[in-house]
């Protein structure tokens, strides 16, 4: 486990913190640290080696993934649920004297009651926790990024961000992960069921409806953890895509593609997904994307992200005609499917603008009835225009090239 941590230093300066291996594949390892530890170092190097940062936090939390090629180093354990016990070690990297560095062991406590920590510029917050050396051992500087282990399951359940004072720190929890990590393994958290509460678990289950129901109710909770989370990061992603229109240009330039990347690759491939939650996260996407585009000065990024949002919404509209061919209710008295028109409406009218091929979307708005949907929204939304959309109407049957 102690090999597992790794030291982190600067190929430009004398900053220096720890990190820990969480994952591997067959060419290297990754490694969690901190945020602001890689802002230190600047050039961060783990083994000598230069080192790929594939993974840093646009909502403050304090993680960082690494990754290191030909690294092969045996990952820890991670846990996401609680530990039954206040008692944790923390192993990390300190400063022994001024040529020196050492690892060592310190023995803490973790405090039960998670502290919440708020973005005062985004309004966006994640959980920490207190932890206390016990007497006869300090947090030092280079302990930042040092795995928080549960000494009853001897897996990690926080990360070391900053300390007060010698003896007092704050931990992230590990679960924190999902929101900075887009392209986490599925199955690397996975919440975990205490024994105790599965053997009372069975037993309820066994004398109501017997053995076999007991587990298949146990297989149920195993494969269901990773789709919670995945829910959960889902949900987070939205409310990010919701702040995100009252924001500055500049920030919904950087942030709504990365955002519709993200719920892209989670959402993809996940079958136990109805079809309804499909299309309204499908929808998400290609709000994003008409999002940025309407705020772009490039043309050829214009042009590019408007695809984008049209390739959503091909997607989206295939999952509309599966469900109402299913009958679904949401779809057929909701209005999903003028509504994902009218929004890859915008995109495809941004998309004319900048490239000037007006005949494209001209036919496309006719067969969508475009103008007859509009029309609709209005009514009901008189103070809610579209300008992308409207500027099309005025302008669609005039045959010269539109600038």
């Amino acid at each position: 486990m102690k090999n597992s941590v790794v030291y982190i230093k600067s190929a430009i300066n004398h900053s220096f913190g720890s990190g820990f291996v969480i994952h591997q594949d067959e060419e290297g390892c990754f490694i969690l640290t901190c945020q602001h530890v890689v802002d230190e170092v600047g050039t961060p190097l783990v083994e000598n080696q230069t080192v790929e940062v594939i993974a840093t936090s646009s909502n403050t939390i304090d993680m960082a993934v690494l990754y290191v090629n030909e690294l092969k180093l045996e990952p820890l354990p991670l846990q996401i649920d609680n530990c039954n016990s206040a008692d944790v070690e923390v192993i990390g990297f300190s400063q022994f004297t001024k040529s020196l560095n050492q690892k060592e062991y310190i023995h803490a406590t973790l405090f039960e009651n998670p502290i919440e920590l708020l973005s005062k510029d985004s309004g966006f917050s994640y959980n920490a926790r207190k932890i206390k050396a016990k007497e006869g051992f300090d947090f030092e500087r280079g302990n930042s990024g040092s795995p928080v282990i549960c000494k009853s399951s001897g897996k990690v359940i926080a990360m070391l961000s900053n300390k007060e004072g010698s003896n007092v720190g704050y931990a992230i929890e590990i679960s924190n992960l999902t929101e900075v990590w887009s392209g986490l393994p599925s199955n690397l958290l996975k919440k975990q069921i205490p024994i105790n509460y599965l053997s009372k678990l069975i037993e309820i289950v066994k004398v109501k409806k017997g053995i076999v129901v007991a587990l298949l109710t146990l297989i149920a909770i195993y494969l269901l953890s990773p789709y919670v989370l995945t829910i959960k990061k889902l949900h987070s992603i939205e409310e990010e895509i919701i702040r995100l229109h009252g924001e500055s240009n500049q920030t919904i330039q950087d942030k709504a593609p990365k955002y519709a990347e993200e719920l892209t690759v989670k959402i993809k491939d996940k079958y136990l997904f109805s079809i309804a939650y499909k299309i309204a996260k499908y929808q998400d996407i290609l709000n994003s994307y008409t999002l940025a585009a309407s705020v772009e000065t490039d043309k050829k990024q214009q042009i590019l992200l408007s695809q984008k949002a049209i390739d959503a919404w091909e997607i989206t509209t295939k999952f509309i005609q599966q469900a109402k061919s299913e009958n679904n209710r949401w779809v057929l008295e909701e209005n999903v499917e003028e509504d994902s028109n009218l929004m890859v409406a915008t995109a495809m009218a941004i998309e004319a603008k900048a490239s000037g091929d007006i005949e494209k979307t001209r036919n496309k708005f006719l067969e969508l009835n475009i103008e007859h949907w509009y029309n609709r929204y209005i009514k009901r939304n008189e103070k809610e225009r579209e300008p992308n959309i409207e500027w099309f109407l005025k302008n669609h049957s005039n045959q010269k090239e539109m600038q």
